[in-house]
């Protein structure tokens, strides 16, 4: 078969077709580690990580038990408005062939260069020294490849924008906003404009993870206060309420 005749995939496209290269166990969300409580916790990362650099002190948490939506809005910074694509889906190179790739040192990971060769599909995602990288590989040959001069913060967030069914990210920044609309993975529509006078900054995101690509589940309210409990645990002046109620530290 020709180059040209091949079928062409995004990363986001991988992650939906292989959802166990984001999260190693995908689960029904009877267990604690599964990957719905994952996603949540990417996207609750993020926001610490705004406080942590000095920036909002509060972080709501919404769930509806019923359809799997969730929602966590944050007061701090607020994204770049015009970088929301950038943050919150996962990039990919445009399709790199074989030839492409070159290595000008030794392999420091051979164990996962047998891996790579005897997998579907295998996705790597790298931050180190300022730059942020991502690799997915199929059937031994890589597929594409993306590289950024500067590191991601958002890097768990575009895979769960990837496996999601729905997914809203609202910004709000220096007196702009910025709203991003993704459908399976796919941007439905992206637009900014001014904000009204007196609108908090702070970031707001709301998905549904897809249930055509994760396992069927079911979100146990346990298992999301327990994961609150402990990011309040871990972050003390940060203040976290789940469905409007203020959830203390363990």
């Amino acid at each position: 078969m020709s180059e040209s005749n091949e079928e062409v995939y995004t990363i986001p496209d991988y992650m939906r077709m292989h959802p166990s290269m984001c999260y190693g166990k995908l689960g029904d969300g009877t267990g604690y580690f599964d990957c719905i409580y994952l996603m949540l916790q990417a996207i609750i990362d993020n926001s610490i990580d705004e406080f942590k650099m000095g920036f909002g002190d509060r972080i709501d948490v919404a769930v509806d038990y019923g359809t799997g939506e969730m929602r966590v809005h944050d007061y701090g910074r607020g994204a770049l408005v015009e970088k929301l694509e950038d943050c919150f889906i996962a990039h990919d190179g445009g399709g790199m062939c074989s030839a492409d790739f070159k290595m000008d040192h030794a392999a420091p990971w051979p164990g996962a260069v047998k891996i790579a060769a005897l997998s579907e599909g295998h996705l790597v995602q790298s931050v180190c020294t300022g730059k942020y990288g991502i690799l997915v590989v199929r059937q031994g040959k890589p597929a594409s490849y993306f590289e950024m001069d500067h590191a991601v913060p958002w890097t768990g967030a575009s895979k769960v924008s990837a496996l999601s069914a729905s997914f809203l990210v609202q910004s709000v920044r220096d007196g702009k906003y910025g709203r991003l609309v993704l459908r399976h993975g796919k941007k439905v529509s992206y637009d900014m404009g001014e904000c009204g006078a007196g609108e908090k900054s702070g970031l707001l995101v709301r998905w549904t993870p897809d249930a055509t690509v994760l396992p069927a589940f079911t979100i146990v309210e346990e298992h999301v206060v327990r994961r609150i409990k402990e990011c309040a645990a871990a972050n003390p002046g940060l203040k976290f309420f789940l469905d409007g109620q203020e959830i203390s530290a363990v």
